[in-house]
């Protein structure tokens, strides 16, 4: 049985670390909403926003004129907080401009840009502003604030012969050319010596983010041939046993222990309103059930990641959804199968930028549904196949779920 369990919890790791280093770290939504030139009621020229927390500033913008006029027009970014900014960053009365864009629009056409964290730094205020530079018809920017997650707080957050830059919440190689070799140059937009020296070498910040995928798949590829030689042909991969065992020994579905968990995952589809712009996608799924011989409790973790592709900010994002869900359930043996039926109350969580012109800032929702699955028993371990339904009770939107999950008894 022990060492029965020390193969699921390495399981559980695996998967953890999978669903980890696979994703980037999701960005959150700070503000969104239109400027307008001219401006008119609900929509002004000019808007001044602040975030709660620590994070790094990114802006998303869509300018679009009528398709009766052109415009010639200037985006101003100043923020009136002191974070420590450079002596000579120029001043707007009494802010610190961070970046401006001029814009040239003929009749009916359209802009869109992001500015990055290099250049809206991590003040937590910021003021959009429109300016007119000759007379003409009304254009509108949709905009969208995002805070991204910081990279250092100071320079023991950066890998070696890095500095960390708090007030553009960045590790860089440099801060000035004088941290540079006589014949580089330090640019400022992403804190590098250029042009870089050439080495058959990459440092750790420039790496893949698909290297621990590499190193994790090398571990388990590893471990599986050491202990096949260990173990020799008994040692057969779970779904290959099951089949097996399918095959040849049926009969009356085992009577489940007291509790278990399961780990697995699948498919996710968004749909609704809530979803308009969703690809489907993937997610990992954790079951905890305590249980009776027909009837149980369940405890129960899903995530979900989407691709997402919208009109206005943000044009392609990603969305994570991460639910928390618990209720009854029932069993019922059917042969070497067990069926399971249940009902659940989840509380989902949303990460990410790829829902906000769907959700507004509301990250936060409440669903009701259940799940039907059937259940293969081995021993201590068993293989589920689970399919969910959730409707969203404070949104237009449903959750659909199709997952496979492998565990154990104890």
């Amino acid at each position: 049985m022990s060492c029965g369990r020390r193969h699921l919890h390495t399981l559980a790791l695996a998967l953890i670390a999978l669903s980890v280093s696979g994703c980037d770290s999701p960005t959150d939504p700070a503000a969104l909403g239109t400027l307008c030139l001219p401006q008119r009621p609900g929509c002004p020229d000019a808007v001044s926003l602040s975030r709660s927390g620590v994070g790094r500033n990114a802006l998303e913008v869509e300018v679009a004129t009528n398709l009766s006029s052109s415009a010639d027009l200037s985006l101003i970014v100043s923020t009136p907080s002191e974070i420590g900014l450079p002596s000579d960053t120029p001043r707007i009365e009494d802010r610190w401009l961070l970046a401006s864009r001029d814009y040239t629009l003929g009749a009916g056409e359209r802009v869109i840009e992001r500015i990055e964290p290099a250049e809206l730094t991590v003040a937590p205020e910021l003021v959009l502003e429109l300016q007119s530079q000759s007379a003409g018809g009304i254009v509108e920017l949709n905009y969208l604030l995002i805070s991204e997650p910081l990279e250092c707080i100071d320079d023991n957050d950066c890998a070696r012969r890095e500095r960390c830059e708090p007030v553009y919440g960045r590790c860089a190689n440099c801060l000035s050319d004088s941290d540079c070799a006589p014949t580089q140059s330090c640019s400022q937009q992403n804190g590098r010596c250029f042009p870089e020296a050439q080495s058959g070498c990459r440092s750790a910040s420039g790496s893949s983010p698909t290297t621990p995928l590499m190193l994790l798949t090398a571990m388990g590829f590893f471990v599986f041939k050491r202990r096949q030689r260990r173990a020799g042909a008994r040692v057969l991969p779970g779904a290959a046993l099951a089949l097996a065992l399918l095959a040849t020994a049926p009969g009356e579905a085992q009577a489940a222990p007291g509790a278990s968990l399961s780990i697995g995952g699948g498919g996710r589809l968004l749909l609704g309103e809530f979803a308009t712009g969703a690809s489907p996608g993937w997610g990992i799924a954790l079951n905890q059930e305590f249980r009776w011989r027909f009837a149980g409790m369940s405890l129960h973790f899903l995530s979900g990641n989407h691709a997402t592709r919208h009109d206005s900010p943000p044009f392609e994002a990603h969305a994570q959804t991460f639910a928390l869900g618990l209720g009854p359930r029932g069993y019922y043996p059917i042969g070497p199968i067990e069926a399971q039926l249940g009902l659940d109350y989840m509380h989902v969580g949303l990460a990410g930028t790829g829902l906000v012109q769907n959700t507004g800032l509301h990250r936060d929702f409440h669903a009701l549904g259940g799940i039907a699955a059937a259940r293969w028993s081995f021993g201590d371990f068993h293989l589920i196949g689970r399919a969910s339904y959730h409707e969203l009770v404070d949104a237009s939107g449903r959750m659909l779920g199709l997952d496979v999950m492998v565990g154990m008894g104890f």
